[in-house]
């Protein structure tokens, strides 16, 4: 089933429109660099942060996306884990593509 985009990327490198999922509890301390290099490597790609924590991971991703249109930080009141928080993005996800990315930078962002 085609899903028409709420967003405006152009993932033309890619071919498809895709989101991001990063499900992320209490990530402060790395949340605006994930975001950063996530931004830079696929710029047009809509970032829904779902985060479940008690830290300022949300608020910090809500400042970032003032500035980059395409994150959306949402609060996952009803944190029941990382894979419910998962589910979550999918239902909220504007593409029928989609990948899950981790907030602590585990692995490395590229271009290519």
């Amino acid at each position: 089933m085609q899903q028409t985009s709420r967003a405006s990327a152009d993932t033309s490198w890619l071919g498809t429109p895709f989101s991001i999922i990063i499900a992320c509890l209490n990530e402060e301390d790395t949340i605006i660099e994930c975001l950063e290099r996530l931004a830079q490597s696929a710029p047009e790609a809509e970032i829904l942060v779902l985060h479940g924590g008690k830290d300022q991971t949300c608020e910090l991703a809500r400042t970032f996306a003032r500035s980059h249109p395409n994150v959306i930080p949402i609060q996952n009141e009803n944190d029941c884990g990382k894979g419910s928080a998962i589910k979550a993005g999918i239902e909220r996800a504007s593409f029928d593509a989609m990948c899950q990315f981790d907030a602590d930078l585990q692995f490395e962002t590229w271009r290519g």
